[in-house]
């Protein structure tokens, strides 16, 4: 009789030691560091939505300074121009009158000559 064939055994004690090795120092590194990203990334996420809803925040703010600096500017442009047609009216009656009162001196002066 011959004596039992233990090879097997031996390669199935090999098989299982290469997997042990290979999980614990390959396959456990490699999630540990996968889930690291994982969790880098959900950080950057999260951080990313509180800096862009403060960015919207601000910009709304910023849009809302800005409409109101144009509703004033329109309001002292109104202002400014209503006062410039008075000042033009003015002049103007002003112009008429003096031009009226040398158009009838000078009409007085032909009817004397």
């Amino acid at each position: 009789m011959s004596p039992p064939n233990y090879s097997l055994l031996l390669i199935m004690i090999c098989f299982w030691v290469a997997y042990w090795l290979v999980k614990r120092y390959l396959i456990d590194a490699v999630g540990g560091v996968t889930e690291e990203r994982q969790r880098r990334i959900e950080t950057a996420d999260q951080e990313w939505s509180s800096r862009h809803e403060e960015y919207e925040q601000a910009l709304a703010r910023i849009e809302a300074r800005v409409d109101d600096a144009l509703r004033q500017a329109s309001q002292r442009r109104q202002e400014l121009r209503q006062g410039a047609l008075a000042q033009r009216q003015e002049r103007l009656e002003a112009a008429h009158a003096t031009a009226d009162k040398r158009l009838e001196a000078a009409l007085d002066e032909l009817s004397e000559a």
